[in-house]
């Protein structure tokens, strides 16, 4: 059973797919030492009406990819089941299943400017308090600071997105993945055909 200063960074996203980025934001949000672990909740039903492939293989592409942490990061399905599916109402979720942990919410600053759009996103922050990971060509901070959280300047994730990969992957584009997407996401993406085109030296790492 964990103690009460237990503190978990719900790592909430699309992950269509998970890639590098992702890996190094739940590196530095470890590092810290704010929190213990990582929670990584790949979106069910998304809010902004996201085409996503389905939630089984973003699970188990997540698996592969944050393997590497070992214990200290976990997948969870808390957002599998039809329609859509909120940030505000995982967390309480969470909050009631876990009563002894402390949460905090793991973003990147790229998201930040549709914060106005989520719902209840005072209560969020007020339940799960941010941790702001600075990405490349965006700010840390919204035009009026609407939210309150650790964040790092000096540190800041590369300009890397789920939408570039998969017109790469749809394109054949393999060269333009290495090192960018893990091998065994890549393997997964090929062996299920996702994405559309597969690409061409997906089989030789």
């Amino acid at each position: 059973m964990q103690g009460p200063e237990h503190s978990v960074g719900i790592f909430g996203g699309s992950f269509n797919p998970p890639h590098m980025g992702h890996i190094l934001a739940t590196g530095w949000a470890l590092s810290i030492q704010i929190i213990q672990e990582v929670w990584v909740i790949p979106a069910g039903g998304h809010p902004f009406g996201k085409e996503l492939v389905p939630l089984g293989d973003r699970m188990e592409m997540c698996r592969r990819a944050f393997n590497c942490f070992g214990p200290r990061v976990s997948v969870l399905d808390s957002e599998r089941g039809e329609g859509v599916h909120y940030s505000i109402d995982t967390l309480r979720k969470l909050i009631e299943e876990h009563p002894g942990i402390l949460f905090r919410w793991i973003v990147g600053s790229d998201a930040i400017g549709d914060a106005p759009r989520w719902k209840q996103y005072d209560e969020l922050t007020r339940l799960a308090p941010p941790i702001i990971i600075p990405r490349l060509g965006h700010s840390s901070k919204t035009q009026d600071e609407i939210y309150t959280g650790e964040h790092c300047d000096d540190f800041v994730l590369p300009d890397l997105s789920s939408t570039w990969i998969r017109h790469k992957i749809n394109s054949g584009e393999s060269d333009d993945l290495e090192g960018l997407v893990p091998a065994t996401v890549i393997h997964w993406i090929t062996e299920k055909g996702l994405y559309g085109k597969q690409p061409s030296g997906a089989g030789n790492g």
